[in-house]
């Protein structure tokens, strides 16, 4: 037979030692409340707030308990069940036991005070000054008290704010044990909720109720992202408000004129100051944003909810991102790229950034008393060999160096993209890095003049080498401005300590590891890895990466080590060789073209002979289809696709001179390499179609 209470006592006798045994951490907090009952503070008026779901009611409700260990009668009036009245507000304090000619020294706790706002003024002018001088009020809600407080000199002194944010690292573990979620369940859970005592809760809650099933990601759970959701937002006015808060989780930052050319309106203001006001947000120097758990789960409720509307949000924030970072310099360029770097934090790359630091540092040009701190850093995480040669490049491309600075005055790290086009045969013969990179690309697709090719030499955390840390969040910064920068950009090669850890990435970001180019500077091996990006424009780069951030699945031919990219004149004999040889299976078969991209890309359901063959029927049916090009049409349908025993047959048979029939067949072949050559670099369709036609 269970244990009988005392007599006299209630449920909510046991209610309360329940909510004590759980409750773990605000130590800090409850150590300020403590000072305030014995006299040891001036405050009278407790002021605690955060977003919902944060702790709030459980931190007033272990001030009551505090209070009735010292002998104080404890009030509690909760707004979320009592009208937002001073009357309603009056009586439930009567109901439990107060009047204002009772008790000199309450402890009144009024709980949801968002629900009561109005009554603020009422509360400061009218209620609070009348109260007995030891009584003590706690304020608890989702908004901090208004700027009134501390512009009166009284109330400034009397007053206390708590911000009260998600538990420490320690606190979690603490409430997770305490919830009997097995420990190796922990660190997952930590990762999901941030530490925030609601998600935790549900979070510890789904883990009791289905031990064999393991949460690793929140979308997994729609009913929990719902809750948190419905509790972390009070209410949306419309669906324009909806959309920005859709928007503030999605952006690393959010700004006036984000939320205005994204959401494509002109109350951009307006939605702003709203996303100001809610307890969610937190206002940075550079644009509002949510807190962590806030992000992760209105943006997660959106990519579960509508996968559709969650891709053109992504779209349209990267393009925003992109143009921005068009127009700007500086510091402010980094910023809009930052952006771009921010949405891959859902994507397979994720564990490559650290998130948590992303915005502290920036890039700066180097200072003349940067050079041994840079020299230092490269010997002890690269060997002295490779600091070598940052002190060559250091004097022969000094532009090329970008500094990670912070608040430190010290460089936090360093990185340099060093012109390969603008190295010379001493600057080959002395780097083995520059050296592999220009043979690698002599063997894919060699540079055309005019062409620039770039190298990120190096790249180093004066910390963690090339681990996730803040130089290694800024690097792509450094890449996308050097390529925005320099239309003629033709190759752009990264350097990595060959560890295998960076392959992944190079992968997901479309840059082929350079096969052939591994090698060795002092102890250390290097690999390279590169991208053409005469392939396609700048603008289908990041199209690519939005759709594999948004889960496309990552399938780059390019990576491939027996893919040939072929030089234009390659190119063009290849063509010839293959419109020779369209009805000679065995030769075609050989023919350089069938380890194309031209060829292997997208299609893997037929051979590439036959790809082959079928893309230059269609090229040659769409020049056939041009008005202009029907002539040049028919001498390569009698010469290639319908054979004519000889040439001179085939021009009898078009009835044209044989000068004239040449010239048609040269002009035809030469406009089908030029449609085939447009769909090798970019991945157009063949079209015959030509500026200016």
């Amino acid at each position: 037979m269970a244990r009988s209470e005392g007599r006299g006592a209630t449920l909510a006798d046991a209610l309360g030692r329940s909510r004590a045994a759980r409750f773990v951490g605000r130590a800090a907090e409850q150590e300020m409340f403590g000072q305030i009952l014995s006299g040891g503070s001036s405050v009278r008026v407790v002021w605690i707030h955060g977003p919902g779901g944060v702790g709030k009611s459980s931190l007033t409700q272990a001030f009551r308990r505090q209070a009735a260990g010292a002998g104080r009668l404890a009030i509690q009036v909760d707004f979320a069940s009592v009208e937002p009245r001073p009357d309603a507000l009056l009586r439930e304090a009567a109901v439990q036991g107060w009047a204002t000619d009772g008790d000199p020294a309450p402890i009144i706790t009024l709980d949801s005070f968002e629900r009561a706002a109005a009554l603020e003024g009422w509360l400061q002018h009218d209620w609070l000054p009348a109260l007995p001088a030891a009584a003590i009020v706690v304020v608890a809600g989702r908004r901090p008290p208004s700027h009134l407080w501390r512009s009166d000199e009284g109330w400034r002194e009397l007053l206390g704010e708590i911000r009260l944010r998600n538990f420490a690292p320690e606190e979690t573990a603490a409430y997770l044990a305490g919830c009997d979620v097995p420990e190796s369940e922990h660190e997952t859970a930590a990762e999901l909720t941030h530490g925030h005592p609601l998600a935790l809760s549900l979070v510890a809650d789904l883990a009791r109720h289905d031990s064999a099933k393991s949460l690793t990601r929140l979308e997994d759970a729609p009913d929990l992202v719902d809750e948190l959701v419905r509790r972390l937002v009070d209410s949306i006015p419309d669906e324009a408000h909806r959309r920005a808060l859709q928007l503030c989780a999605h952006a690393w930052m959010t700004t006036e004129d984000l939320l205005r050319e994204v959401l494509e309106t002109r109350r951009a203001g307006e939605l702003l100051a709203w996303l100001r006001g809610l307890s969610l947000v937190e206002v940075g120097p550079y644009g509002v944003f949510p807190h962590d758990l806030a992000r992760d789960v209105i943006d997660a409720d959106l990519r579960w909810r509508d996968a559709v509307a969650y891709a053109d949000l992504h779209r349209r924030v990267q393009r925003s991102s992109v143009r921005r970072a068009t127009q700007v310099t500086g510091a402010e360029q980094q910023r809009a790229i930052m952006q771009v770097v921010h949405a891959h934090r859902h994507s397979a790359t994720a564990a490559f950034w650290n998130y948590d630091e992303l915005g502290t540092a920036y890039f700066d040009g180097v200072r003349p008393t940067d050079a041994d701190h840079l020299l230092q850093m490269t010997s002890r995480h690269q060997g002295d060999a490779q600091a070598a040669l940052v002190e060559h490049w250091l004097g022969r491309q000094p532009g090329a160096f970008r500094v990670v600075r912070t608040k430190a005055s010290e460089p936090a790290g360093f990185a340099a993209v060093v012109r390969l086009d603008l190295a010379d045969a001493s600057d080959l013969a002395r780097d083995p890095t520059m050296r592999a990179a220009r043979e690698a690309i002599e063997r894919r697709r060699p540079l055309r003049p005019g062409d620039h090719a770039t190298v990120m030499r190096f790249l180093i955390d004066a910390e963690r080498n090339q681990s996730p840390s803040r130089t290694l969040n800024l690097g792509p910064v450094l890449s996308i401005q050097t390529l925005l920068e320099d239309p003629a950009t033709a190759w752009d090669v990264i350097c990595w300590v060959d560890s295998g850890a960076m392959d992944p990435l190079m992968e997901f970001i479309d840059y082929q590891r350079l096969d052939g180019a591994e090698h060795r500077i002092g102890a250390g091996a290097y690999a390279l890895f590169g991208r053409d990006f005469r392939r396609g424009s700048l603008a289908d780069w990041f199209d690519l990466l939005a759709d594999r951030e948004l889960g496309a699945p990552v399938m780059s031919p390019t990576g491939r080590s027996d893919l040939l990219a072929l030089s234009f004149d390659e190119f063009a004999t290849s063509v010839g060789r293959a419109l020779k040889d369209l009805h000679r299976r065995d030769q075609l078969v050989a023919n350089p073209l069938c380890r194309s991209r031209l060829v292997v890309e997208g299609d893997d359901d037929h051979e590439p002979a036959d790809r082959l063959a079928a893309l230059i029927r269609d090229a040659a049916d769409a020049l056939a289809g041009h008005p202009r090009e029907e002539r040049l049409a028919r001498a390569i349908d009698r010469t290639y696709l319908r054979p004519a025993p000889t040439q001179e047959a085939a021009a009898e048979v078009l009835g044209l001179p044989f000068s004239t029939y040449r010239r048609h067949l040269t002009r035809g072949v030469e406009r089908i390499v030029e449609m085939l050559w447009r769909r090798e670099i970019g991945g157009q369709e063949v079209s015959s179609n030509r500026s200016g036609e």
